[in-house]
Formats: C-alpha cells, sequence, structure tokens
C-alpha cells in the first residue's frame, strides 16, 4: 500500500486516480488502516461484496486499470512491482489515452 501511496502522489496531478476497495471489513479497520498507512486515495468498502460480484474477483490482491472512460483495460491478480518501470510505462500509457 505505501507503493500504491508514492505512484498516486507521482501521478495524480496528471489524472492518474486510486481507489482502494476493501472487501467485507468494518468501517473502522478500513479507516484505521489508511490512517495508520498515511494514505490519501479513497478507500472503499465492498461491505457485501457487490464490487466483488461484479467485478468477477476471485482471489486478492486484484488491480483493475481504467481507463479515463472508466473501461477495464489491464488487470493483475497477486502481489506485483508496482515501483518498477514497466507499472511507471503502463501508468503513462493509460495516461495518455
Amino acid at each position: 500500500m505505501p507503493v500504491i501511496e508514492r505512484l498516486y502522489q507521482e501521478f495524480n496531478k496528471q489524472g492518474f486516480a486510486v481507489l482502494f476497495v476493501d472487501l467485507l471489513e468494518s468501517p473502522a479497520a478500513v479507516k484505521e488502516l489508511g490512517q495508520t498507512l498515511g494514505l490519501h486515495f479513497p478507500l472503499l468498502l465492498d461491505w457485501d461484496g457487490q464490487v466483488m460480484r461484479s467485478y468477477r474477483v476471485v482471489s486478492t490482491p486484484h488491480a483493475f486499470w481504467l481507463d479515463r472512460a472508466g473501461r477495464v483495460v489491464a488487470s493483475h491478480i497477486g502481489g506485483r512491482n508496482w515501483e518498477s518501470s514497466d507499472a511507471h510505462v503502463l501508468i503513462r500509457e493509460l495516461l495518455k489515452r
């Protein structure tokens, strides 16, 4: 999560947005997570699993990359080095669209 925060800080002024969707935890737990990690992007709570079902999430973590029109253009299940040059290239390409 701190890596995602750094990406958010680096690219948010160019239109990069991050939405973290927590599955089935309490609002207090989600709020505490954001405060503990110093996160500035929105932390959302999927308290009934509707978002999970809509996006067909079968495992976490599961990252979705959406273009400016809101279309899913890429997804990744599991851990990933979000500080890699590949991740930066993907973000820059999406911001150009």
